[in-house]
């Protein structure tokens, strides 16, 4: 059974409130319960948006008097993005949904606390990200480390996600799919695995297929490609 929901917004809130009521809309009412940005603290003295450290702590107290975390569903988009993976690092929730991650800013120098942790999370989340988001975009595979616990899926768009209602229709329907997997624990799939790329990447790994010593590129990463740190990428859905 679905539990209930938290949304967070990105550094632009409130001005893009419409993209919140536009989740609300499509996902309240699939689960127990719905806390928008809205409803949230907001940290004392600041006029501009909360800072990461703070909105993390804020989370984790709410969630701590939660008696059905275990079954919560975090959604965020862009920074918030980073204060629901930053919290389910360190508390176990059901699972998190993140709206264009900001991996980067464009221009800027890398800020590996942005992303560093992704690589150890250990529960259940779908990054949703446009393939032409320039706080990055379908390479994001091959240059951040990522947990075998993040699952990754490319649509159509930039950073604003700015999707047709058909195409959000069908994305809904991925998204509740992955929420049902994540509370349950059970595996889940959102884009194919780019065979072509990797074993070009690896030529050791194309030797070991043409060998029959392996089924396929995919193999070999879950099992040791991976903590190998081995670069992949992930084919991008057409939603």
């Amino acid at each position: 059974m679905r539990g209930p929901a938290f949304f967070l917004s990105g550094d632009s809130f409130p001005y893009n409130a419409h993209l919140e009521d536009d989740m609300r809309l499509r996902f309240a009412p699939l689960f127990a319960g719905w806390t928008s940005q809205a409803d949230l603290p907001r940290q004392p003295g600041t006029k501009g948006p909360s800072d990461i450290a703070w909105r993390v702590a804020q989370l984790d107290a709410i969630l701590a008097a939660c008696h059905d975390a275990r079954t919560t569903i975090l959604f965020a988009r862009s920074s918030g993005s980073r204060v629901v993976t930053q919290v389910a690092v360190r508390r176990e929730v059901g699972g998190v949904i993140c709206f264009s991650y900001p991996f980067r800013r464009p221009h800027h120098v890398i800020e590996p606390d942005r992303f560093a942790h992704l690589a150890a999370i250990r529960v259940p989340v779908l990054i949703v990200q446009g393939r032409e988001d320039t706080y990055g975009a379908t390479e994001i595979t091959e240059q951040y480390a990522l947990s075998q616990s993040v699952h990754c899926l490319f649509v159509p768009g930039t950073h604003e996600l700015a999707l047709s209602p058909q195409k959000w229709d069908s994305l809904t329907q991925t998204i509740i799919d992955f929420c049902d997997a994540a509370v349950l624990r059970l595996p889940f799939s959102a884009c194919h695995f780019d065979e072509e790329f990797y074993l070009r990447s690896h030529p050791d790994v194309a030797t070991a297929l043409a060998a029959g010593q392996l089924e396929t590129g995919e193999q070999h990463y879950r099992i040791w490609g991976q903590k190998e740190g081995r670069s992949f990428r992930l084919l991008p859905r057409d939603i």
